[in-house]
């Protein structure tokens, strides 16, 4: 888990079907420091865990990205000089499964 160490949930909103948080990034983790050294930058796969983390503790369950149609990273995260990120999650229940959009 990411949670504790990567960054810190501040705020944490579940509303019908959908989720909103405020997190502060710790700039001083490891990872930051092999990618990239002097100019940190949060890798995709760490986005796509904090995302999967938020939504677990969003509903109380264990979740898993199982697919995904597209994925697409907009921008570059330097914990410098983007400490603090929102998040936003919509989902729906479909077919046994949990459908998601992640931003």
């Amino acid at each position: 888990m990411l949670v504790g160490s990567f960054y810190i949930i501040n705020e944490l909103k579940v509303e019908g079907g959908e989720v909103s948080a405020k997190i502060e990034l710790q700039s001083h983790h490891p990872i930051f420091e092999g990618h990239f050294p002097g100019e940190p930058v949060m890798p995709g796969v760490t986005m796509i865990r904090i995302c999967e983390e938020i939504l677990s503790e969003s509903l109380k369950i264990q979740y898993r990205i199982k697919e995904s149609k597209s994925i697409k990273f907009l921008s570059i995260i330097n914990p410098i000089e983007n400490p603090s990120l929102e998040i936003f999650i919509q989902f729906k229940p479909q077919d046994n499964q949990l459908i998601a959009d992640f931003s």
